[in-house]
C-alpha cells in the first residue's frame, strides 16, 4: 500500500477511549433505565434494546438471563428485530440452553415480520434479514445474493455496520465475485463514523473496530495492541464477546505477551456465560496441554468441543467430528463424526465442508456420493479451503482448493473442465506457488487466458 493510501486511513483514536466512555457512561446510566420502564411498560422496540444493553453490559451490568428475558417479551409483542435477537440466543445459548427447534421457530417469525420494518427503513431489520438469508435460516433458502442487496440497502441508508457486512461479503466472494480493493475502500468508509459509535459506548461498534484493526483490511497489515484498546473495555464490562477475543490475544501473543493462565483466565470468563467460541478454545487448550495441568486432557477437550457443538459453534462441530472419526478422548463412531461435519458445513464452516466432502468421496461414515462431494468442496473452495494437516505425511497437504481443482481436470463426478481446473490450481497458489503449479501455469497459457475470461480475475 501506497504512503498517500495510508494516509486516508482514519486515525484510530484508540487512545482517547477510556476518556470518551467514562464521559459517556452517565447518559448510557440514564438511558438503560429509561428504556427499562418503557420496556416494562410492555413496548416491544423498548424491551428490544434493553435486552442487547444486558447482554452488553452498557448502561448496567451485564445479565443474560434478564437479556433473555427482554428478547422473549420483544418477540412475544411480534417484533421483528426481537425475534430475530431471541432466535441467535436460542441458537447459540445465550442466557438459556441452547433449543434449535425453539431457534428455527423464532426465526420463522422473525423471516416473516422484518421486511415489513425494511419497508420502513429500518436499517437493524434489513441487517437482521439479511443475516438470515445468509445463513439460511427462518425458513428461508441459503441467498448470498440476497443478503448482499440488504446489506448494500442498509448502507446506502447510512448504517456504518451494514456497510461493514457489505464489504465482508466483498471480501469473500459471497453472492458477489471478490472485490478486495472494494470492500478496503468501504471499510475505511465506515472506520469514522464505527469510532465514533464506539466512542459514544456502542458495543458492537467496538467490537467490529477492533476486529478490522486485527486484519489486514484496513491497511494491509495487523495492529492487535490498537485492537486490543477497543476490545478490553467492554471485556472488563462482562461483554462475552470481547472477552473470548482477549482470551485469544493472550493465548497467540498478539498484542499481549503470551499467557496461558491470563488466557484461560478470559476464556473461562466468556465460556461460562455460555460463549460457544470460548467454550470451543476451553477444548482446545485442554486438547493441547496448556489449560494448566501440564499435559493434554483429550476427555476434557472432547467434552467441551460437544458442549460448544451443540451451541451451533461450527468450528466445535468440526472439531468434535475430528475426535469422533479417530476415536481421541470420545468413543469411536463414524456416523456421529459425519453428523457434526455435515453440521458444520451447513454453517458455512470451510473445514467442515472440506471433510464432509471428503466423507462423502471416500465412503466413510455414510454411503459414498461424489456428487455430493464435488458439492461441498466447491463450498470449501469458496470459502478459501486451501491446505488441511495430513498426519500420513508428517503435514499439510492441499484442501479443498486443489482438490476441485484435480476433480475438473480429471472429471471425476463432474464434467471435464481444464478451465475451472486451472482457476483453483491459481486460487489455492495465489500466495505460496510450488514450481510443479508455476510449470503447469506456464504450459497451459491458453487455457490460463480462458479461465481468466471465463471467471474473472484470480
Amino acid at each position: 500500500m501506497s504512503a498517500q493510501e495510508q494516509q486516508k486511513v482514519e486515525p484510530t483514536r484508540g487512545d482517547g477511549l477510556a476518556a470518551k466512555l467514562k464521559e459517556a457512561e452517565p447518559r448510557l446510566q440514564k438511558e438503560f433505565a429509561e428504556l427499562k420502564v418503557q420496556a416494562e411498560a410492555g413496548k416491544a422496540t423498548a424491551q428490544y434494546r434493553l435486552s442487547w444493553l444486558l447482554e452488553y453490559g452498557t448502561g448496567t451490568s451485564v445479565d443474560l438471563k434478564a437479556a433473555f428475558q427482554a428478547a422473549q417479551q420483544s418477540a412475544a409483542s411480534g417484533y421483528g428485530l426481537g425475534q430475530a435477537h431471541l432466535g441467535e440466543m436460542y441458537r447459540f445459548g445465550t442466557g438459556t440452553e441452547p433449543d434449535e427447534e425453539k431457534s428455527n421457530a423464532a426465526f420463522t417469525q422473525a423471516a416473516k415480520s422484518l421486511p415489513a420494518l425494511v419497508a420502513e427503513g429500518n436499517t437493524e431489520a434489513m441487517r437482521a434479514l439479511s443475516m438470515l438469508h445468509y445463513r439460511g435460516w427462518g425458513g428461508l433458502q441459503q441467498d448470498h445474493a440476497k443478503a448482499l442487496a440488504l446489506n448494500q440497502q442498509a448502507a446506502e441508508a447510512g448504517d456504518a455496520i451494514g456497510l461493514v457486512e457489505e464489504a465482508d461479503q466483498l471480501w469473500d466472494g459471497k453472492g458477489t465475485h471478490r472485490h478486495r480493493s472494494k470492500a478496503t475502500r468501504l471499510y475505511r468508509a465506515a472506520l469514522p463514523k464505527l469510532m465514533t459509535q464506539a466512542e459514544q459506548g456502542d458495543r458492537r461498534a467496538q467490537l467490529i473496530v477492533g476486529n478490522l484493526l486485527a486484519t489486514e483490511r484496513l491497511t494491509g497489515k495487523r495492529d492487535f495492541e490498537e485492537s486490543i484498546k477497543w476490545h478490553q473495555p467492554g471485556a472488563d464490562a462482562g461483554y462475552a464477546a470481547l472477552q473470548f477475543l482477549m482470551g485469544a490475544r493472550y493465548q497467540k501473543g498478539n498484542g499481549k505477551a503470551q499467557n496461558d493462565p491470563e488466557a484461560m483466565k478470559w476464556y473461562e470468563l466468556s465460556a461460562a456465560q455460555g460463549n460457544p467460541g470460548a467454550i470451543n478454545n476451553v477444548g482446545w487448550m485442554h486438547g493441547n496441554g496448556r489449560a494448566g495441568a501440564g499435559e493434554a486432557n483429550d476427555e476434557k477437550a472432547s467434552e467441551m468441543y460437544l458442549k460448544a457443538a451443540e451451541r451451533g459453534n461450527s468450528v466445535s462441530q468440526n472439531n468434535i467430528a475430528m475426535r469422533l472419526f479417530s476415536g481421541d478422548g470420545v468413543e469411536e463412531d463414524k456416523e456421529k463424526a459425519f453428523y457434526w461435519h455435515k453440521r458444520s458445513a451447513e454453517n458455512d464452516n470451510g473445514r467442515g465442508q472440506y471433510f464432509l466432502a471428503l466423507r462423502y468421496d471416500t465412503g466413510q461414515g455414510t454411503e459414498p456420493d461424489l456428487e455430493k462431494a464435488v458439492h461441498w468442496y466447491q463450498r470449501a473452495a469458496e470459502n478459501d479451503h486451501r491446505a488441511e494437516y495430513d498426519s500420513s505425511q508428517g503435514g499439510y497437504a492441499y484442501g479443498a482448493q486443489m482438490k476441485l481443482s484435480d476433480i475438473y481436470r480429471e472429471g471425476r463426478g463432474t464434467k471435464r473442465d481444464l478451465a475451472k481446473a486451472l482457476y483453483w490450481m491459481a486460487r489455492t497458489t495465489e500466495f505460496e506457488r510450488s514450481e510443479a503449479v508455476n510449470a503447469f501455469l506456464k504450459h497451459e497459457t491458453a487455457i490460463g487466458r480462458k479461465a481468466a475470461d471465463l471467471h474473472g480475475p484470480l
